[in-house]
C-alpha cells in the first residue's frame, strides 16, 4: 500500500509508541491511551501503521517482560466490518497481522499477533452470542482468559470511542470483563469523562496544512433571505442552489485538468431510523426536481442510501472518483465512517429544531479527493446547504475556526490583472531514510563488490554468476550449511516467548527463521546511524533483502544468516550507503528552487472567513463585505495593517480598489526571496491596490526591525516592480513604514530595515 508521508502521522506515531511501551509492562490493568485525530486525518491508517510497527519492533524490545500481544477493534454500528476489510489490505501483503472476526478463531484463544474485530452491539449485552453463557463454553470472555493463561497479553482499540466505551453502565461491565493490558481510544471528539495522562493529538490545522482535508465548511453561501425564494418552494430553492454548487464544481474541476465528478449529498430530514411521512414528501420533492435536471435513477446519476436492502441504488462504484453518480439521497446509514472523498456539496433538510454542527456531522464533505488543494479555492472547501435559519443553528466552540456562514465576493467592477505569482510545492526533509535509500545502496553495493550482473551468460543465471563472484573473490562468506549465527548473551532469550516458536534459555544459536529474523531486525535499527530509528529502519530491511535478491535470488532465511555472520562487511555497506544518502538529499535540497512555480494571478472571486472574523464597514475593498481578524482589541492581523486600511480608506478618492492579501499559498499572492537560511521562500505581499492612474501599488506593511527577513523581502519585491515596469505595466510598492504619521516607502532596494532617510512618502493622489 503506497501511503503519503505526512508530519503529524510521524509525530503521532512516535508518541502513541512511546506511551505503548512505558505503558505495556506496568502492573495495571486497562491502561488508557486517548489518540484524537480530526475526521479525514487518517485515523485507521495510522492506527495500522502503529500496529505494523508494534509487532516488528517488541521482539527487539527486551526492556518489556512478556511481548506477546493480541489485539481486539471494537467499533460501533458495521464500521468494524469497514475496518477489518481496510487493515485486511494493509496487511495482505507482509501478513505481520492476522486480521480475523469471531469465527475465525482457532484453539479458543487468540495467538500474539492475532487481531480481532468486532462490532459493539453484537458484545454489549448479555444476551448477545458472542458473549451469551453456553454448554460449549465458546464466549469471547472465555477466549480472552485462555489468551492470557497462554501468556497472551490483551491490547483493545476502541474505534470511534466516543460512541460507546464511556458510555454507561454496559460499557464498564464489557470492558472491565476484557480487562485488557491497555486501551486506546482513537477518535475525532473524545469523551470528556475519561482520564488519562496518555494523549496524543493531531491538530485540524496540521491535516489541512497536508492538505488531506479542506481549508474549511461554508454554511449556505449565496442564500441571504426568504426573498430570493418568490414564489418557490424553499426546499426547492435549496436543492437548486446545492446542485448549481455541485455543477459548478465539477466545471471547475475540469479547469484543474482533474477527472473528479463532485458529488452533493441530499440528507432526509428526520433524525429516527424509521422512513416517516416527512421524509418521504422531501424525497419525492427532490426526485421530481432531479428528474428534469435528467437526474435519475435509471441513467445511474442518482443514487438512494436508506435502511432495507430495497432502499440502495446504484450505490456500486460511488466512492470511485469519476463516478457517473451525481447525487446521493440517504438517511442516517451513512452517518459514520463512510468514506467517499469526492463527496462536496451536503444539503441538509431538518425539521425546525436547532441543530450543533461540527465537523463530526460535516465529515462527508472534508476530505481531499486527490490529497491536494487546488489553485482555484472553490474546491478547497466543502459547502452545506439547510433550511435551518442561522438562528437555530449553534456551532460547537472547537469548531469555530473551521466551519463559517461568512464569505465575502469579488465585486463586478474588477477586472483581471494577469498577476505572475509564485508557490512552492513543498518538499519535507525529515530525519529519516526514504525510498531513495534503494539508489545509493544498490550503488555502493556494486562499488564494493565489482563483478556482479543481472545479464545471464551461456546459458548460466546470473546469480549464479554472481554467487561465483562472491566465492572468488572473497567478498563475504556465503556457504549457508556451515553457519551458526549465535545468539548474543546480552539478548534476554528467556524473554521471548512464542507459541509457535521454542526459544529456551539454553540456545546459543539461531535455529529458526522466526530467530533469525529478530536478530536481522535489531542488525538494522543498531544500522540507521543519525536516523530516526522507528522511521529508518524497515527501509534498510527493505533495500538490503532487495539488493540480495536481485542478485543472487537468495530466500529471507538464507539473507538472514548471511548478513548476521558477514556484519562487518554489511555494517560497512549501510553506513557508506547512508553516507551516500545524506549527501545525495542534501543536493536535491540545495537544487529545492525547481520547486517554485509560476501561476497568473487574481484577486479571488471569493474567500471563507472563520468566525474568528468579523464584518468591517469599508467602501474600497474589493471583496465585499470586508471581513477582518478580530485580534485580541484590534482588527486585521497586526494593529500596523488596520492603521493602513483606514489610511487607504481615508484616500478612497484616488483609488479603485484594494485587497488585504492571505497567506495560503497557492490561493495568495507572493513574490519569491531568498529568507536568512539562505532558502528559496515567499513574500505575501500584505496589500494590492488598484489606483485611479491604472497604476498597481504593491505594498507590505511593517514596523521598522520587525522582521528579519524585511530587507531581502523588500529587494524581491523591488526587483518584480522592476519587471513589470520594464514591459509597460506601471507598478509601484514596497515595505511601507509608518513614520512620524506619514507612509514611507523606498523605490529603490535597501540595506537595513530601521533607518527610513530617503524613503519617499506615499501619497496616493500621486500615484
Amino acid at each position: 500500500m503506497q501511503l503519503k508521508n505526512l508530519e503529524y502521522r510521524d509525530d503521532a506515531l512516535k508518541l502513541l509508541k512511546k506511551h505503548f511501551y512505558s505503558l505495556l509492562p506496568e502492573v495495571n490493568t486497562r491502561n488508557k491511551i486517548v489518540f484524537k485525530a480530526p475526521t479525514g486525518s487518517g485515523k485507521t491508517v495510522t492506527m495500522a501503521i502503529l500496529l505494523r510497527d508494534l509487532v516488528n519492533e517488541l521482539p527487539n524490545r527486551f526492556d518489556i517482560p512478556n511481548r506477546n500481544i493480541a489485539y481486539i477493534w471494537i467499533a460501533p454500528n458495521t464500521l468494524h466490518l469497514q475496518s477489518y476489510e481496510s487493515l485486511k489490505h494493509f496487511f495482505e501483503e507482509t501478513r505481520d497481522i492476522r486480521t480475523m472476526q469471531f469465527e475465525d478463531i482457532t484453539d479458543d484463544k487468540l495467538s500474539p499477533n492475532e487481531l480481532l474485530f468486532l462490532n459493539w452491539q453484537s458484545i454489549s449485552s448479555e444476551d448477545n452470542l458472542y458473549v451469551r453463557e453456553s454448554e460449549t463454553d465458546k464466549t469471547l470472555y472465555t477466549y480472552i482468559q485462555n489468551t492470557k493463561n497462554d501468556n497472551t497479553e490483551i491490547v483493545l482499540i476502541l474505534d470511534e470511542a466516543h460512541l460507546f466505551a464511556s458510555k454507561g453502565e454496559k460499557a464498564k461491565v464489557v470492558l472491565s470483563k476484557i480487562n485488557a493490558r491497555i486501551e486506546i481510544d482513537v477518535t475525532a471528539t473524545p469523551d470528556p469523562r475519561i482520564v488519562s495522562d496518555y494523549h496524543v493529538i493531531i491538530n485540524r490545522k496540521d491535516v489541512v496544512k497536508e492538505q488531506m482535508i479542506k481549508k474549511g465548511v461554508n454554511l449556505n453561501p449565496h442564500i441571504k433571505d426568504a426573498k430570493q425564494q418568490t414564489e418557490e418552494n424553499a426546499d426547492i430553492v435549496l436543492l437548486k442552489y446545492a446542485l448549481a454548487k455541485r455543477n459548478e464544481l465539477a466545471e471547475k474541476y475540469k479547469k484543474q485538468g482533474s477527472k473528479m465528478n463532485p458529488l452533493l449529498l441530499i440528507q432526509l430530514p428526520s433524525e429516527s431510523a424509521k422512513i416517516t411521512d416527512k421524509d418521504n414528501e422531501i424525497k419525492q420533492l427532490v426526485k421530481d426536481y432531479l428528474f428534469t435536471q435528467e437526474i435519475t435513477e435509471s441513467n445511474h446519476q442518482l443514487a438512494v442510501w436508506m435502511s432495507g436492502s430495497d432502499n440502495k441504488v446504484n450505490l456500486k462504484g460511488i466512492s470511485e472518483n469519476d463516478s457517473i453518480v451525481n447525487v446521493l439521497l440517504f438517511k442516517q446509514a451513512i452517518a459514520l465512517g463512510w468514506d467517499c472523498p469526492r463527496a462536496h456539496v451536503l444539503l441538509i433538510y431538518r425539521e425546525l429544531q436547532q441543530e450543533s454542527f461540527t465537523v463530526q456531522t460535516l465529515g462527508r464533505i472534508l476530505r481531499m479527493p486527490e490529497q491536494k488543494h487546488y489553485t482555484d479555492e472553490s474546491l478547497n472547501y466543502g459547502f452545506v446547504y439547510t433550511n435551518l435559519e442561522q438562528k437555530y443553528i449553534k456551532i460547537e466552540p472547537d469548531e469555530m475556526d473551521y466551519i463559517s456562514f461568512n464569505k465575502s465576493e469579488r465585486k463586478p467592477i474588477y477586472n483581471d490583472l494577469n498577476l505572475p505569482s509564485y508557490y512552492i510545492e513543498s518538499i519535507l526533509q525529515r530525519n529519516r531514510i526514504g525510498l531513495h535509500f534503494r539508489e545509493t545502496l544498490f550503488e555502493v553495493a556494486l562499488e564494493m563488490f565489482p563483478g556482479l550482473t543481472l545479464e545471464s551468460k551461456d546459458g548460466e543465471p546470473f546469480y549464479s554468476l554472481n554467487l561465483k563472484t562472491v566465492k572468488e573473490k572473497n567478498y563475504f562468506e556465503v556457504n549457508v550449511a556451515d553457519i551458526d549465527i549465535e545468539i548474543p548473551s546480552d539478548v534476554l532469550i528467556e524473554a521471548v516467548q512464542e507459541s509457535t516458536i521454542e526459544i529456551v534459555e539454553k540456545a546459543h544459536f539461531a535455529k529458526t527463521a522466526y530467530q533469525l529474523e529478530k536478530l536481522f531486525n535489531k542488525f538494522c535499527i543498531d544500522s540507521c546511524g543519525e536516523y530516526q530509528k522507528d522511521a529508518s529502519w524497515e527501509r534498510i530491511k527493505y533495500h538490503l533483502k532487495l539488493f540480495l535478491t536481485e542478485y543472487f535470488n537468495f530466500e529471507d532465511k538464507t539473507i538472514y544468516k548471511i548478513v548476521l555472520h558477514n556484519k562487518q562487511v554489511f555494517t560497512d555497506l549501510i553506513n557508506k550507503a547512508r553516507e551516500l544518502y545524506a549527501a545525495m538529499m542534501e543536493e536535491k535540497a540545495k537544487t529545492k528552487t525547481s520547486d517554485v512555480k509560476e501561476l497568473c494571478w487574481e484577486v479571488p472571486e471569493f474567500r471563507i472567513y472563520n468566525n474568528n472574523f468579523v464584518k468591517h464597514e469599508v467602501d474600497k475593498a474589493i471583496l465585499d463585505p470586508l471581513f477582518l481578524r478580530n485580534n485580541n482589541g484590534y482588527l486585521s492581523d497586526s494593529k500596523t495593517e488596520f492603521d493602513f486600511i483606514q489610511f487607504l480608506e481615508s484616500n478612497k478618492s484616488n483609488i479603485v480598489w484594494w485587497y488585504k492579501n492571505g497567506t495560503e499559498r497557492k490561493a495568495d499572492f507572493a513574490v519569491p526571496y531568498i529568507n536568512s537560511r539562505s532558502e528559496k521562500s515567499l513574500f505575501y505581499v500584505d496589500f494590492v491596490i488598484l489606483f485611479n492612474s491604472g497604476t498597481l501599488g504593491l505594498f507590505d506593511t511593517k514596523t521598522p526591525e520587525s522582521d528579519k527577513d524585511m530587507v531581502a523581502k523588500h529587494n524581491s519585491l523591488n526587483d518584480y516592480i522592476s519587471e513589470r515596469n520594464k514591459s509597460g505595466k506601471v507598478t509601484v510598492g514596497g515595505i511601507i513604514i509608518n513614520k512620524d504619521d506619514s507612509w514611507r516607502y523606498s523605490k529603490e532596494k535597501i540595506e537595513n530595515g530601521y533607518d527610513v532617510t530617503g524613503w519617499d512618502i506615499f501619497n496616493p493622489a500621486k500615484n
